[in-house]
Parts: C-alpha cells; structure tokens; sequence
C-alpha cells in the first residue's frame, strides 16, 4: 500500500524546478493502481503545485480518477483549475473533462460540470467546445 501523505510532504518540499517530475511521478503511480481515495489530498495537492501544462493534465485526470463521491475539496480544485485555464486551448478541454468525469460519481461534479456547460458560448475556443459536447455526452448517457 502507498502512503500517499508522504507524497504530499515531497510535493511541498520539491524544488520549483522539480516539482513537475514529482507530480508526474505521482500521477503514475496514482492511475497505475485500482482508484484509493486515500491519494485524493496528495493529488489536490498535486494539482495546486503543478506549473507544465502536461503536469496540470496529469494531476487534473489523477484527481478525477482517485476523488470519492463525496470529495467536495476535489470538485473545487479542479473547478479552480478550469476557471483559471478556461481560455487555454489544451488544459481548458481536459480540466472540463475531468469534472465531467469525476460528475459520474459526484453530485457536486456534476453540477459544476452542468453549469460549465450551460456557460459555454460559440465564441470559445474549438477544443473547449468538442470537450463540452464530450461532456454532455457522457453525463446524458449516465442518467
């Protein structure tokens, strides 16, 4: 069994120019095992630390994948993360889809996800707009 809180203490000690390894690291080892909601404050944590576009997706999706159906803390760093990225053309697509995801099991996720969606204008970016019809897609089929 990992112990996912020391994982927090080496993202909190990590230098500025390491902390994107240790995130991806992390996020390895998170989506490499069955999802342990244990890993949800060490992947929070992840998330808030991450400076890469790619370790900003990889803690993102880590999130989605390990945060309990409960996890408010959770919803609303990913939501965080989404508002601060809403206008990038690549984090802004994954960040939509990982509180799409993380809506399947959710009740707050999906009502973050809901509102995202009905706020989506024809203006956005193109990939946000696939990513919200994605959303859509996978919501609706859910129930």
């Amino acid at each position: 069994m990992t112990d996912w809180l020391s994982w927090v203490g080496k993202l909190e000690t990590a230098a500025a120019d390491a902390i994107d390894d240790v995130i991806d690291e992390l996020a390895a080892k998170i989506l490499a095992k069955p999802p342990d909601p244990t890993a949800t404050p060490a992947a929070i944590r992840a998330l808030t630390a991450a400076l890469s576009d790619l370790s900003v997706r990889s803690a993102a999706v880590a999130l989605a994948y390990v945060a309990p159906d409960d996890s408010i803390g959770a919803v609303e760093c990913l939501e965080q993360a989404f508002e601060v990225r809403r206008q990038h053309v690549f984090l802004a697509p994954t960040l939509l889809g990982s509180i799409a995801v993380l809506g399947l099991r959710n009740a707050s996720a999906r009502a973050g996800a809901v509102r995202y969606l009905h706020r989506l204008k024809p203006g956005e970016p193109l990939p946000l707009l696939v990513a919200g019809a994605k959303a859509i897609g996978l919501l609706c089929d859910r129930g």
